[in-house]
């Protein structure tokens, strides 16, 4: 793996992250495949689920982002944050994020601050977002990403979502 100028350098190959996923037994497993291989990327990063209604944190690393505080954290979908672009445009998302009320309240439960700029990354399975991966530079921009390859992890995680609720299923007959 490379490293940044933060010296971070514990992120995983796309080999390890392949089987991490496969191997995943439940959401925070596939969580912190996913936070692992993203680890040089991101100071900061979440898995969110998205409901009918809400976005709801399920797992996250970082400065404010333990799964304790994400999990608590549930953000109406409509209410104008960040997260309703990813959703409304249904495609990777990096930029700034907007000095909005909605996204400044968000940041207050995240932090207090709003960070200089953002990855978004929707979860697709069978047509429906069901979660997206924040990632952030807390105090640090984020490096300009590899987009086709953040494509492939998000694709790889909506795979990893597919098998873990056919597992459930397989378990329920």
């Amino acid at each position: 793996t490379r490293s940044d100028p933060r010296g971070i350098s514990n992120a995983i190959s796309m080999d390890a992250f392949d089987e991490a996923l496969a191997t995943a037994r439940d959401r925070d497993e596939m969580a912190e495949a996913l936070f692992t291989f993203c680890a040089e990327r991101s100071s900061r990063s979440g898995l969110f689920a998205v409901g009918k209604d809400a976005v709801r944190g399920i797992a996250g690393r970082g400065r404010a982002f333990s799964a304790d505080v994400l999990r608590k954290l549930t953000v109406p979908v409509g209410s104008g944050t960040l997260f309703d672009t990813a959703l409304q445009s249904r495609d990777f998302y990096f930029g700034v994020v907007p000095a909005l009320p909605a996204n400044r309240d968000l940041y207050t439960a995240l932090g207090g601050r709003l960070p200089a700029n953002v990855m978004l990354l929707p979860i697709v399975l069978k047509e429906r977002t069901v979660a997206l991966l924040y990632l952030d530079g807390d105090d640090e921009p984020l490096w300009r990403p590899d987009i086709p390859l953040m494509r492939r992890v998000a694709a790889k995680a909506g795979l990893a979502f597919e098998m873990l609720l056919l597992r459930n299923k397989l378990r329920e007959i």
